[in-house]
């Protein structure tokens, strides 16, 4: 049961990176702004990641996570992950992190 639930954290965490990416290009075409790419920070956990526990350093650890299964999972995606890793740029207290993926060809269901 415990993997299920640690499955369903990453699923989770990687939807509010797509949610993000896919809310801003619905304003304005991506033109190198940050509002898509959160710093992760104890205030972006506790407001946007809640039911993750064990703060900024569990989420960058997801986020490896994430972007180890997209390269070298089961069905891996190798260097076609690419645009679907999430990726930081940005000084270490202040990292943002965000897929680069366009927005426009991200289509989220239920």
């Amino acid at each position: 049961m415990a993997d299920k639930d640690a499955d369903t954290r990453l699923l989770a965490l990687y939807r509010f990176f797509l949610e993000r990416k896919v809310s801003h290009n619905v304003k304005s075409p991506c033109g190198g702004c940050n509002e898509c790419r959160p710093v992760i920070s104890k205030a972006t956990v506790e407001d946007c990641l809640p039911t993750i526990r064990g703060g900024v350093e569990r989420v960058r650890a997801m986020i490896s996570k994430i972007n180890r299964v997209l390269r070298e999972g089961a069905r891996s995606m190798g260097i076609a992950a690419e645009p679907y890793l999430i990726r930081s740029d940005g000084p270490r207290n202040a990292k943002r992190y965000g897929i680069a993926l366009d927005g426009k060809n991200i289509r989220l269901e239920g």
